[in-house]
């Protein structure tokens, strides 16, 4: 029985004065082999795999780690200090010299970016420590192996008038492969069928993180792209500096955009004199978007006001980003319109003023559409005969000029002619 108990301390003194030189062997992170990984490729850094200089064990991480902490950058594009505890660690004994960082639990606010150094930031981020439980620290450097990805896409759709224009900022500063005469593709909205964006010419800021795409007018309208549709990274085509480059997985980006603002009238109209006696000379419609206004018995001026395309365009005019939230109560249309004979006498004119905040547009895009009921300023029906209209556009935000069409447009008369049926 005493040999047995000998034995038995000798077991637990060897243990102990094992484990008692492994507390004091912490394994150090390597100085290269270390990774900075975005694996759900929406653009946020959401893990670090660390390369040990010996192997360890799932034992090893919870007894002898503490955590690892590092500076990334917030949503504010502010610089915050992260901590990642032991309970973040993942340990794979398939691979027992790697331990692997996961903070995909930490970025709900983290910025969109895939780069340590960036324009903005360029040696405030990273600063990588791991801590051990007994109080020894290392520094150590890490690589970016993470896959850039599309930011923010603004397409200036001209209706055919001119080449359209994308513009697009990117996570980092990116780098086009050789061989490659594009770097997109593109879905129309509601079609599976992937293809190629055609360019004419591509232009980066100095940095390479932001590009104005003129696109191939040559397009048949039905193939071009739109507001609505999407865009992701040719696969091998595009990438960062590291060449970190989109492959087959690079995720779809809906395009934001705007067509220029187009007020639509007729020529013609024909009164069926049916209106109301009580009808006012002119009303002011909030109708659906794909209401066929102004038509061959009402004649006036429409305009699509509110919808996705209408409010791009305010932010492109004032230099903001597509996604930035405006304001309904500071924009602000305004309508004139004055009616004359062919000879230049007056007949009638009115006036409108409608903010964005108006509960008549329900939160949603409307066709504003100024009626005239075909009566002069005594409400007396006007005859048959040739016509000039003056119409005025003026939209503005907070003050500041979106548009005016008789300084977009040149002059904004117009002649039409009202027939009897």
């Amino acid at each position: 029985m005493c040999g047995l108990w000998k034995i038995a301390m000798a077991t637990a003194l060897l243990s102990s004065s094992v484990f008692a030189a492994f507390i004091q062997s912490p394994v150090p992170p390597s100085s290269k082999e270390n990774y900075l990984l975005d694996k759900d490729g929406d653009g946020r850094l959401d893990g670090i795999d660390i390369k040990l200089l010996g192997t360890i064990s799932q034992e090893y991480l919870d007894q002898m780690m503490d955590s690892v902490t590092f500076d990334w950058v917030d949503t504010n594009n502010a610089v915050v200090h992260i901590v990642a505890t032991k309970a973040d660690f993942k340990f794979d004994a398939a691979a027992p010299r790697n331990m692997f960082v996961d903070l995909s639990g930490k970025l709900g606010d983290w910025r969109r970016q895939t780069a340590i150094s960036t324009e903005d930031y360029p040696t405030d981020l990273g600063n990588f420590k791991m801590f051990m439980a007994g109080g020894t620290s290392y520094t150590f450097s890490t690589q970016d192996k993470m896959i850039p990805v599309i930011n923010d896409v603004l397409l200036r759709s001209y209706r055919g008038l001119r080449s359209d224009t994308l513009s697009m900022t990117f996570s980092e500063g990116m780098k086009i492969s050789a061989g490659c005469n594009t770097f997109l593709m593109y879905k129309k909205v509601g079609d599976p069928v992937e293809r190629s964006l055609p360019m004419v010419a591509a232009l980066w800021n100095q940095s390479a993180t932001s590009v104005d795409i003129i696109l191939d007018a040559s397009l048949n309208q039905g193939e071009r792209l739109a507001p609505r549709d999407s865009v992701r990274m040719f696969e091998k085509c595009i990438g960062d500096s590291l060449n970190n480059v989109a492959d087959e997985s690079s995720k779809y980006f809906a395009v934001a955009g705007y067509f220029p603002l187009e007020i639509r009238t007729s020529s013609m109209v024909v009164d069926l004199q049916t209106a109301d006696k009580n009808a006012p000379v002119f009303q002011l419609q909030f109708q659906k978007e794909d209401a066929q206004v102004p038509n061959e018995n009402s004649w006036g001026y429409a305009m699509d006001v509110m919808d996705e395309e209408f409010l791009n365009a305010v932010r492109s005019t004032l230099g903001l980003s597509s996604k930035v939230v405006l304001d309904p109560a500071k924009l602000l249309i305004h309508y004139n319109l004055r009616i004359y004979t062919n000879l230049g006498t007056y007949v009638v004119g009115t006036s409108f003023d409608v903010k964005g905040s108006d509960p008549r547009f329900e939160n949603s895009g409307k066709k504003l559409f100024l009626k005239w009921n075909m009566m002069d300023a005594s409400r007396r029906r006007v005859g048959t005969g040739v016509y000039i209209a003056d119409f005025v556009v003026h939209v503005t935000y907070n003050g500041e000029t979106i548009y005016r069409n008789d300084v977009h447009h040149g002059p904004t008369t117009q002649i039409f002619g009202v027939k009897r049926h």
